[in-house]
């Protein structure tokens, strides 16, 4: 969108009437988005191979391990899909409300994730066992 718009000042300039007026860029906010972008998607492959890696290393499953792998890419998604509808745009603020959600929502996806095993080890069916695991994270967070 920024760079459209920069590319159609000189269309703009030649349609104003008044003599003297001039268009610049004063400030462009793109560039610091463009950054944050950058580093959330850094950030989010960072955290998602750290957090899949002490899933396998402590639960040793690959299924669980998968899970916490798509937990944050579709977190983030849904997260831009809710901005869209909402009628906001993806500007440093969000970015960085995004950023700060990022750790709670591991925190919170490893802590399920155990819970789950650990009910599916004391013999609960898959369903009961995610039901289970999930409700303890939540009632624990909501407290």
């Amino acid at each position: 969108m920024v760079d459209g718009l920069k590319r159609s000042i000189p269309d703009i300039k030649s349609r104003v009437s008044y003599p003297g007026i001039d268009f610049k860029v004063v400030m462009d906010q793109s560039v610091y988005v463009r950054s944050s972008i950058e580093a959330l998607a850094q950030e989010g492959t960072i955290g998602a191979v750290l957090c899949s890696l002490v899933i396998l290393l402590f639960l040793g499953q690959a299924r669980m391990t998968i899970i916490a792998i798509l937990t944050l890419p579709l977190s983030v998604l849904a997260s831009i899909v809710g901005l869209l509808y909402a009628g906001q745009t993806i500007n440093v603020m969000t970015l960085a409300g995004l950023t700060l959600a990022i750790g709670p929502m591991i925190d919170s996806a490893i802590i399920c994730l155990e819970n789950t095993h650990r009910h599916l080890t004391m013999g609960s069916s898959p369903k009961d066992a995610a039901l289970n695991g999930a409700s303890e994270v939540y009632f624990h967070r909501s407290r």
